[in-house]
């Protein structure tokens, strides 16, 4: 009896729903395909298996910010006005996470309060 690889348990399409014991057919993932953008006057092209209309929302938005940047800046490159957007949208993005962490630290404060308010109720009805 042939033993199974690290390669065909990945190759295989069906996915065990732990819970129920059941296996189910996994979707194909999207097919990949070109999608072509322009952002700072310049054409890429990706390959993705994401839809057009998003990555599109997503390039306007860094031409937009190329945009502000360049009004603000005087006689910058095209490169510098790259590097400086990229400089600002991980700037957003690690304010984002902090923000999100924040909330998470909360979040879990809050509910181990309310954990013991209902422990120490409970403890108070016994009586």
């Amino acid at each position: 009896m042939r033993r199974e690889s690290k390669r065909d348990v990945q190759n295989q399409r069906s996915v065990r729903n732990v819970s129920t014991g059941t296996s189910v057919e996994a979707s194909p993932p999207l097919a990949a395909r070109t999608v072509s953008l322009v952002i700072g006057g310049q054409r890429i092209t990706v390959r993705t298996d994401k839809d057009e209309p998003y990555l599109q929302l997503l390039a306007d938005d860094v031409e937009s910010l190329l945009q502000q940047l360049s009004s603000r800046s005087r006689s910058v490159t095209t490169p510098q006005l790259l590097a400086l957007a990229a400089l600002h949208l991980a700037d957003e993005l690690h304010r984002a996470r902090s923000d999100v962490d924040g909330v998470k630290t909360e979040v879990q404060l809050r509910a181990e309060r309310l954990l013991r308010l209902l422990d120490s109720d409970d403890t108070d009805s016994d009586i």
